[in-house]
């Protein structure tokens, strides 16, 4: 009876066991299933367009600004009034200031020039006449949308001008609607007038005029550097030369210069060339230059002559302009930036390169649901990013990679690392599995990257022609 009893309780426990064994095989099948369809449907994958961007190759180099200077000076006493502003042009014998016995003259004649200008709006709006007033009314909208806009943009310069002219408008608005505001306005001008008149008396004598010598732009600050280096000679400093500047700088002292007069538009830049930037560097190439006394964009400026010493390894570059700016007039000695090559492509993540079987470098790009591998050709490379071209090899010419204004060499991609080993390792599994098309070598052909390609920047188990959304 025992024996029987444990027979049945090991035959149960058989079942049991059996029954366990097959369900835990039935999870672990089903637990397969389930991850191969997650893997196959969710790719998780993150794409990024490409795009057109330009990276700069730049240089820093101490130059010394040449220019075409004349001084100015004057030995009456008193008080100056510039009538030009910096880097305002002026004509041969034009006003360049006038000398007052003191402040309080000036102020007179600061006055004097308000009341003309005032007398000058009023009797614009005098002459109104025949004029519908919503032709004012979209005069003054449009005024007033632009007022708005100088003073959201802190613009001071332009503020009063640009409130002065709204103002006129209202008054223009006045007069047409009402005849009578006629009188109020000539009853102004006959009192500023008569004001005008009492303040000339108050003047005495006339301000003395101080003139330009010669035509040009003027500027009030001097560095006694204007003799500095011969203008007409710039073009053919040497480095012996070049290296003596620092010594020849002096300081002005004479208390009756009034300014200079730069009687050119062209001036020049002469610098150093570092030795191992001077491949980089040909007669006629245009560069970006950018000051570091000022916030200004950069300004171009073109190469007009490379003088090398045969005693010495250095070589002296001579860059033109032909700006006159008042951030540029009165620039000497600087610290620059070049900007001496320039590489347009399309940007890519460093995350999306791949590399198939064949160890072609490339990308796989989102075509509707379908990854597409595609080649890329490199022109320039940083830890985060690539440039890549935007033409097929074959289609390329020497400007691929080019400088602010031609080609440059042939060489100019060899500068350009390829992205390490690593960056393969990004794309275990990522290798093509299928061929667009192939050639009489059996050997895969790809396009290359187009721009707005969606490119996949995350992916895994990518392959060409995979179904990923």
């Amino acid at each position: 009876m025992e024996d029987r009893l444990k027979r049945k309780r090991r035959r149960k426990i058989r079942r049991i066991v059996t029954k366990s064994i097959l369900y835990c095989f039935i999870i672990a099948v089903g637990a397969f299933v389930v991850f191969q369809v997650y893997r196959a449907v969710d790719t998780n994958i993150s794409t990024e367009p490409a795009i057109e961007h330009v990276m700069y190759q730049t240089i820093n180099v101490d130059g010394y600004a040449v220019r075409n200077e004349e001084i100015v000076t004057d030995q009456n006493q008193g008080v100056r009034c510039f009538e030009v502003d910096t880097a305002q042009r002026v004509e041969k014998n034009g006003t360049i200031a006038l000398i007052f016995p003191d402040e309080s003259a000036i102020q007179i004649k600061d006055r004097i020039s308000e009341i003309d200008n005032e007398i000058n709006n009023l009797e614009q709006i005098g002459y109104v006449t025949g004029i519908e007033p919503s032709v004012i009314d979209k005069q003054i909208d449009e005024k007033l949308n632009e007022f708005i806009q100088i003073t959201n943009r802190r613009n001071l310069q332009n503020v009063d001008s640009a409130g002065e002219e709204l103002l006129q408008l209202f008054n223009k608005r006045q007069v047409l609607t009402n005849d009578e505001n006629v009188n109020i306005f000539e009853s102004r001008i006959k009192a500023l007038n008569e004001e005008k008149q009492s303040l000339q008396q108050q003047m005495g004598t006339s301000p003395v005029q101080i003139t330009a010598g010669s035509a040009g732009y003027f500027s009030t600050q001097t560095d006694g550097c204007e003799g500095l280096v011969n203008y007409a000679d710039v073009t053919d400093m040497t480095v012996d030369e070049f290296a003596l500047l620092p010594e020849k700088i002096q300081t002005n002292t004479d208390t009756n210069i009034v300014g200079k007069i730069v009687k050119d538009y062209t001036w020049y830049l002469v610098f150093e060339i570092p030795q191992e930037n001077l491949p980089d560097f040909y007669k006629g190439m245009v560069v970006d230059a950018k000051f570091s006394s000022n916030d200004t964009e950069s300004v171009p400026m073109t190469l007009v002559s490379i003088n090398s010493s045969k005693n010495s390894s250095g070589s002296i570059g001579v860059l033109k302009c032909t700006n006159i700016t008042p951030e540029l007039i009165n620039i000497r000695r600087q610290t620059v930036q070049l900007n001496i090559k320039s590489y347009k492509g399309l940007r890519i993540s460093t995350k999306a390169i791949r590399f198939d079987q064949d160890d072609n470098m490339g990308v796989y790009v989102l075509e509707g649901n379908m990854a597409v591998f595609k080649l890329i050709d490199p022109i320039y490379t940083t830890d985060s990013f690539v440039l890549c071209s935007t033409e097929a090899p074959e289609e390329q010419t020497d400007d691929t990679s080019q400088d602010n204004t031609s080609s440059s060499q042939p060489d100019d991609t060899s500068q350009t690392s390829s992205p390490g080993s690593d960056q393969s390792s990004s794309g275990d599994g990522s290798d093509s599995s299928e061929e667009d098309f192939e050639d009489e070598d059996d050997t895969p052909k790809y396009e290359y990257l187009s721009l707005y390609d969606e490119v996949i920047v995350e992916g895994k188990d990518l392959s060409n022609g995979k179904i990923v959304s």
